[in-house]
């Protein structure tokens, strides 16, 4: 979550996901699946470090975060290359 609160300027974690995902030129409905898959994954983060539990990992879950990190790290790539130019 540490791309999510990169330059953030504040809020929830939750306002902070949002905000990070409407910057970048996604469908609504694109949109809306990578907030809720980024929220999922945070609280699935906070469930294994503050009450150690594991329960909520899935193979569903896992796959779900992995598409999300690639849509991320496409997003960033694309970033970079824009600054660069």
């Amino acid at each position: 979550m540490a791309l999510i609160q990169h330059g953030s300027t504040g809020g929830t974690q939750r306002q902070r996901i949002e905000q990070y995902c409407r910057s970048m030129i996604l469908s609504t409905q694109r949109q809306a699946e990578l907030i809720e898959a980024l929220w999922d994954s945070y609280k699935i983060r906070l469930e294994i470090v503050h009450e150690c539990r594991d329960d909520s990992v899935t193979l569903a879950s896992l796959e779900r975060l992995q598409k999300a990190a690639l849509h991320l790290i496409e997003f960033e790539k694309g970033q970079f290359w824009a600054q660069t130019r």
